[in-house]
């Protein structure tokens, strides 16, 4: 990828040690530590040299998510298409086998086999349920998706203004900003 800022070699092998070349996993972190901590420069140095380089990562990630979102458009529009041709053929097979009040034969359809060196194309019968109405279904046929989640920002601000609320406190973090 495109560097934003030059950073110093030792910290640019650092990419090169993060996967172990022979099973491509992942060092650990105290592998990794290690590692870091064997870089001899001075503090400051090393310091501004980790960050650029942070932000060097930091923009090769903001790339991928662009990519891949590039791709999975690609994709689907791949998808899309794929799918288009599927059943634009599958209405031709089944116009044949569909009498004049647009009954399809599905007896006949299900014997109708093309092989070909390239394809092979056949149909098989399968079941399965159409919901038409789930309000008219018993409850042992509903089930049911619930997801709990916590209200952070009610709870941030009750608990601000000095309200105590059991299962919810306020923690105070230092996060390190990178710009």
């Amino acid at each position: 990828m495109s560097n934003l800022y030059e950073i110093d070699y030792q910290l640019r092998v650092l990419e090169d040690y993060m996967c172990d070349p022979d099973t491509g996993e992942l060092l650990d972190e105290d592998s990794f530590n290690a590692k870091f901590d064997e870089i001899q420069m001075a503090l400051n140095e090393k310091i501004e040299n980790s960050m650029c380089f942070y932000k060097n990562l930091q923009a090769d990630i903001e790339a991928f998510k662009t990519e891949e979102k590039n791709i999975a458009q690609r994709r689907k529009v791949k998808e899309n298409l794929a799918e288009r041709i599927k059943n634009r053929i599958d209405n031709y097979i089944r116009m044949k086998y569909t009498n004049e009040d647009g009954i399809v034969d599905t007896d006949g359809l299900n014997k109708f086999k093309m092989e070909t060196p390239r394809m092979k194309l056949s149909y098989r019968k399968s079941d399965s349920v159409d919901v038409y109405d789930i309000d008219s279904l018993p409850k042992e046929y509903i089930k049911e998706k619930v997801e709990v989640s916590a209200d952070k920002t009610a709870l941030k601000k009750d608990i601000k203004s000095g309200k105590e609320i059991n299962g919810a406190k306020i923690v105070t973090n230092l996060n390190m900003q990178v710009k």
